[in-house]
């Protein structure tokens, strides 16, 4: 991984550039997501992605919890931001299927389903479901040059599918793949066959980005 997000340096240096340019739009998003719901946990796009320019969007169900205060004057290891060079399980393990379909993971935009932390032992609420299809079509329309979509788990296909049930205008010829999830729980059971559809289908995406 080419950065370390464990690293505190490294976790400031990228909360400080989330409003570059090529991700501010997304930064705007994220600040009137938290205007609207206070207390809520909404990641900032890392700007390790190329951002309105990406042409892979991953989503997955749902962001982990904010990070645990640390640190003198209760600081943080940083702002919570979406990446595919996290250190979770998860973020690395995708992190490798991207490497190994040869796509650069510059070209992927991370989002979720539902944009704030849930629980993870809970079904998504209709209301949540709701609100992460509405915030997701105006993520789709933040990029123009979208041409695949790799939906991670059961609960996240329905949030995608809802989007053209509501009339939401998708790009004409994106690829949309659905997938299980890439945490550790979802590959307790059928591990192998599991990440051989997963890779399976970031061959496909990386087809498509040819």
């Amino acid at each position: 991984m080419p950065r370390a997000m464990s690293d505190p340096g490294v976790r400031a240096d990228l909360a400080a550039r989330v409003r570059d340019p090529h991700v501010a739009p997304f930064a705007d998003l994220v600040d009137e997501l938290r205007a609207q719901h206070p207390g809520r946990t909404v990641p900032h796009v890392a700007p390790t992605s190329l951002g309105v320019e990406a042409r892979l969007l991953v989503v997955h169900r749902s962001p982990a919890p904010a990070p645990a205060p640390a640190g003198p004057a209760g600081t943080t290891d940083g702002e919570p931001l979406l990446s595919v060079e996290g250190d979770d399980g998860g973020s690395e393990r995708l992190h490798g299927l991207l490497t190994a379909a040869g796509i650069d993971p510059a070209l992927v935009l991370p989002w979720n389903a539902v944009p704030w932390a849930v629980d993870p032992e809970q079904p998504l609420s209709a209301a949540d479901a709701k609100a992460g299809r509405l915030v997701l079509a105006r993520v789709v329309d933040l990029l123009p040059r979208l041409r695949v979509v790799v939906l991670h788990g059961r609960e996240v296909e329905p949030v995608w599918d809802a989007l053209a049930a509501a009339g939401t205008a998708l790009p004409p010829g994106i690829r949309v793949e659905g997938t299980f999830s890439t945490e550790d729980a979802a590959l307790a059971q059928h591990r192998a066959s599991r990440l051989r559809r997963m890779a399976a289908v970031y061959a496909s995406a990386a087809d498509a980005l040819r």
